[in-house]
């Protein structure tokens, strides 16, 4: 095993519930689940096609054509007027279609369900997300995981505190069933109060393990992490492959984390006695 994989694998077991995860579109883009700019792109090719052009860049097109960026309720509201409309179009994107199920796509992956069996034996307590599909919240569910959802300033205000809940899983950008979700520059600039909050105590008081997130485009959560200077625990960064971009080298080395460097999206081993921190292997 790897010496720094080693360090996360025994300090995640003695120090129980004190790592959270920050997870991103790489948890579920193995799954078949498109990430947000993938979905954004497929909106604006559709209206493009509507629009009779044939255009190969479908953001440029849409750029041109209507004199700004997409924004996804607007581009949403041109597809569809209704809430039960919206819904419809944006299923497709997440929930699997009987094809998907056959091939095992749009479900939870081993990493997922090796997660959730981390939070089921209490290694671990709270999920920050970039991600707005259900993937972590279905396989919670399969192991009968009480858990809390946070993804809107109101559900923050009323919310469990987090050393009283079971697990908390934290949608900073929103869930695909409420079109208020956030995707592209612009709206990833800034959170507000109560997510800015709730984010620096658990930047301030958990370990962190990242995986699956790039930092390339989200601007008000890199300069949240910036703003935290507590060290209580360590960090530890997976990337699915040798090289990060220069935005998350920059936040590696102002957290002094630990890279977990891999050329290949790592599993997640099982035995019969269930799963340990020193058999994790998703990062």
């Amino acid at each position: 095993m790897d010496e720094k994989l080693m360090s996360l694998s025994f300090s995640v077991e003695a120090n129980k519930g004190v790592y959270a995860l920050l997870l991103g579109s790489g948890i579920s883009f193995s799954a078949g689940i498109p990430t947000g700019w993938g979905v954004l792109k497929e909106l604006c090719r559709r209206i493009m096609l509507v629009e009779g052009s044939n255009e190969q860049d479908e953001i440029k097109w849409y750029q041109e054509k209507f004199g700004k960026a997409p924004l996804y309720d607007e581009v949403i509201g041109m597809l569809a007027k209704t809430s039960s409309e919206r819904n419809g179009l944006l299923k497709e994107f997440f929930e699997p279609k009987e094809e998907d199920l056959e091939e095992g796509r749009k479900v939870p992956t081993e990493a997922h369900k090796a997660i959730a069996e981390l939070i089921k034996q209490g290694y671990i307590k709270v999920i920050v997300t970039t991600n707005f599909d259900r993937l972590i919240e279905q396989a919670l569910d399969e192991l009968n995981v009480q858990y809390q959802i946070l993804y809107h300033d109101s559900d923050i205000e009323g919310m469990k505190p987090l050393a009283h809940a079971d697990c908390t899983v934290l949608k900073i950008h929103g869930d695909y069933r409420d079109t208020r979700f956030k995707n592209i520059t612009d709206e990833l600039e800034s959170y507000s109060e109560p997510l800015t909050v709730i984010l620096k105590r658990i930047l301030d008081e958990y370990g962190l393990i990242v995986s699956g997130w790039s930092a390339e485009w989200d601007t008000a959560l890199r300069d949240t992490i910036k703003s935290v200077k507590g060290r209580r625990y360590s960090w530890y960064w997976h990337s699915f492959s040798n090289e990060i971009n220069d935005k998350a080298k920059e936040l590696v080395s102002f957290r002094d984390a630990n890279l977990l460097g891999l050329d290949k999206p790592a599993k997640a081993a099982s035995s019969s006695k269930g799963l340990t921190p020193r058999q994790f292997r998703i990062f």
